[in-house]
This record gives C-alpha cells, sequence and structure tokens, in this order.
C-alpha cells in the first residue's frame, strides 16, 4: 500500500507514481486521513491530465518559433514552407 505509517516523523505518510513523476504527501493523523488526501491528489492530476488540449496549428508554429532561433535561414524558410 502506499500509505504507511512514519515512526520517525510520527505520522501517516503517501506516496504514488503518476506518469513518470511521484508525488508524496506527509503529516496525517491517521491512515483514514492519508488514504483520502491521496486519493484526491490522484484525481486532481487525472483531471489536469485530462484538460491538456493542444491544436496541431499552435504545436507548427511553436516549433517553427524554435527553428527560427535554431536553425540557419534557408532551413527555416524551407519548414515554414513546408509546415503552413
Amino acid at each position: 500500500m502506499s500509505v504507511w505509517f512514519d515512526k520517525r516523523l510520527k505520522c501517516w505518510r503517501y506516496r504514488f507514481q503518476h506518469l513518470g513523476t511521484t508525488y508524496t504527501g506527509s503529516k496525517f493523523k491517521t491512515r483514514r486521513e492519508g488514504e483520502s488526501a491521496r486519493s484526491k491528489r490522484r484525481t486532481e492530476l487525472r483531471e489536469a491530465a485530462a484538460q491538456t488540449v493542444m491544436v496541431f496549428s499552435d504545436l507548427a508554429h511553436r516549433y517553427l518559433d524554435y527553428a527560427e532561433r535554431r536553425f540557419a535561414t534557408g532551413t527555416y524558410k524551407y519548414k515554414s514552407f513546408v509546415t503552413l
């Protein structure tokens, strides 16, 4: 289980991973508080991930902004011609 009692801090803690990132929480008086906080945090992260939407044109414009700074002028012109 990802909720446990930490004897050193004398409190309940939780830890879980979401999309490769580890999230932790601590200083809960009871196990039930720790489990509810963990489930609340997981649902917040799932909702935030579901709301992230990017249109292809926004992505293409961001890439062209990067290409303008990174590549030579001729390469940038070719990429902008192909992309748009």
